[in-house]
């Protein structure tokens, strides 16, 4: 009963609101609430989800879940004309309430690609009413990567094969393979996925995790600190026989940056090809600076 009554006012709340012209946009996934701050549109922004939490005012904003497991309540409190979310947004059931009562939604390609990033900008300005804007920033993002690019001819040595590994509280750590967010970062950035043969995220056992034998273990320093600092990490089986694991070599940086794949990633390439630079063997971890 609530949640019908909650339905029902919701559609008559954003009619109403629409009539007005006044957008009030959930954005739902970090990197697509980054692209709709990017363009400006930040003020009409509500609420956000929990990975949302860059820039600070998204942070700020109420928060109604995450991504992968809304509540419709949750949404419609906030009145929204306008639902912004990535594809992985769910469960279905909750979307389609939302529908239901009449909240329109828009859900974004989250392609892992360079050119993916660029048709998402280009749909949130036209979403958002702001294509000149989006047409400028998916042009310098192209720009920032093929100046990478150019970077990359820099690099001394061989490719270092990276292995990134990511664990939650009460989680087994699992590793990104091909299809990735992290797997299309790595390859950008001048290294190569040792876990490329893989697809999506894995748990690996001992004896895989050995024969991968990653130069450089890379992870978010949120899942450093969910293991318990840099020293459990190295007692993950089977990292302390890898060259990685010999040489102490790990990078740590925000998950948002490292995941995300959205306007900040040419920043994140850049410090991992920076940090591939400068790692020499035998030398101690980097923690790559989220500002």
């Amino acid at each position: 009963m609530r949640l019908s009554c909650l339905l029902a006012f919701s559609f008559a709340t954003a009619v109403s609101h629409a009539a007005a012209n006044k957008e009030r946009i959930v954005a739902v996934g970090g990197g697509v609430t980054e692209i709709v701050f990017a363009l400006g549109k930040g003020r009409s922004v509500v609420a956000t989800d929990t990975s949302s939490y860059f820039p600070k005012k998204a942070a700020e904003l109420p928060k109604v879940g995450y991504q992968r497991n809304l509540a419709a309540e949750g949404i419609l409190s906030h009145q929204p004309t306008l639902v912004l979310a990535a594809e992985e947004a769910g469960p279905p059931a909750v979307l389609r309430q939302l529908k239901s009562a009449g909240v329109r939604i828009e859900t974004l390609n989250t392609s892992p690609t360079v050119e993916g990033l660029v048709q998402r900008i280009k749909r949130l300005g036209e979403l958002l009413n702001e294509p000149e804007r989006a047409a400028v920033l998916a042009s310098d993002i192209k720009a920032s990567f093929r100046d990478i690019k150019k970077q990359q001819k820099q690099l001394t040595q061989d490719p270092r094969r990276v292995l990134f590994i990511m664990q939650h509280k009460g989680s087994a750590p699992r590793v990104a393979g091909a299809d990735t967010n992290i797997d299309t970062l790595i390859r950008l950035s001048g290294a190569t996925n040792a876990a490329a043969e893989l697809s999506g995220f894995r748990t690996l056992s001992t004896e895989a995790m050995v024969s991968l034998n990653p130069d450089v273990i890379l992870t978010t320093s949120q899942s450093l600190e969910a293991m318990g600092g840099e020293a459990r990490l190295w007692g993950i089986p089977g990292i302390s026989r890898t060259t990685a694991g010999r040489e102490r070599q790990v990078i740590a940086m925000d998950a948002l940056l490292l995941m995300g794949f959205s306007v900040r990633s040419p920043v994140a390439t850049r410090r991992l090809l920076t940090a591939w630079q400068s790692l020499e063997p035998a030398q101690h971890s980097v923690s790559a600076q989220t500002n």
